[in-house]
């Protein structure tokens, strides 16, 4: 069969004129959720807030929170449209604990806004925390995991290069999820790290992997060199954020799973070190948008 050349134009054009409807309602929700989470900054904050961390059962010791937060992030695919703001609490200059707050329109309600907690422990030391706010406590029971490099090299004298190594090592990982449908999700790493840090027995940097389904942080990596008496090597940890099963690779030797069991499921792992819920509900006044002079 023949097609004629004014039919095939209109054809043409027709999927031009889709595809830039679809480009422009992706560019409107975009900037639509770009402002959501201007507004919810201070609520997200809040919450971390409401959190105490100690380093130890007595209460002696506490971890700071950064009010500024190391990544804001949206996800038009998920609960109809989350957004979310990472934070970090420091124990002098390294990091302790890691928390994205974030939330989603309750029951599709953009004006109700369902909060969640999604915490992790980044210290080897068992945390203690306290919020008498959250709706949930937070108990982990042990402290965080790190695992050596396979075969790297050996720790570049100076800070600048032992940096640029932490970058590079970054780079050796690939990642991906397996959703509650079956369906998998490749990770990209994030092009900057989030966070460097540098002490007299440890130096490092925070990265995060990013999901195709969405620009939130699915997980992030710990990547360090620790000195152990006189000699220094190479380090890393997986921090689970994420609700789905996830594995981690450097090359294609997998060297960590996260997959959903009894102890280890959609909302903490074993150990609770990872802990996910579902807080307060927040109402945005949304007749406060109104432009008019």
């Amino acid at each position: 069969m023949r097609i004629s050349t004014s039919s095939s134009n209109c054809f043409w054009l027709v999927i031009v004129a889709a595809t830039a409807f679809c480009f422009l309602v992706s560019a409107q929700q975009a900037a639509a959720q770009s402002v959501l989470a201007e507004d919810m900054f201070q609520v997200h904050l809040d919450a971390a807030k409401a959190y105490q961390l100690y380093a130890d059962a007595s209460h002696d010791r506490t971890y700071k929170l950064n009010e500024q937060p190391l990544f804001v992030w949206t996800n038009p695919r998920r609960a109809r449209g989350q957004v979310g703001h990472l934070f970090v609490w420091m124990d002098g200059e390294y990091p302790a604990v890691v928390g994205t707050i974030f939330s989603f329109p309750w029951q599709g309600k953009p004006e109700n806004q369902r909060i969640v907690h999604e915490m992790h422990a980044l210290t080897e030391e068992r945390i203690f925390p306290v919020n008498k706010v959250a709706l949930k406590a937070w108990i982990p029971t042990a402290g965080n995991r790190f695992y050596p490099f396979p075969d790297t090299p050996p720790v570049a004298p100076g800070n600048a290069r032992r940096q640029l190594q932490a970058r590079q090592l970054a780079r050796t990982f690939e990642a991906h999820t397996i959703d509650r449908e079956g369906k998998r999700w490749e990770l990209r790493l994030l092009g900057k790290e989030l966070m460097q840090y540098e002490g007299p027995d440890r130096i490092g940097a925070l990265f995060a992997m990013l999901g195709d389904a969405g620009a939130d942080p699915e997980l992030l990596l710990l990547v360090e060199a620790q000195r152990n008496e006189n000699q220094w090597q190479w380090r890393y940890s997986p921090v689970r954020m994420t609700d789905q099963e996830i594995y981690l690779r450097i090359g294609t030797t997998e060297v960590w799973k996260s997959e959903h069991d009894e102890k280890n499921t959609r909302f903490h792992n074993a150990e609770s070190t990872y802990d996910r819920f579902q807080d307060t509900l927040h109402h945005l006044d949304l007749n406060d948008k109104d432009d008019s002079p």
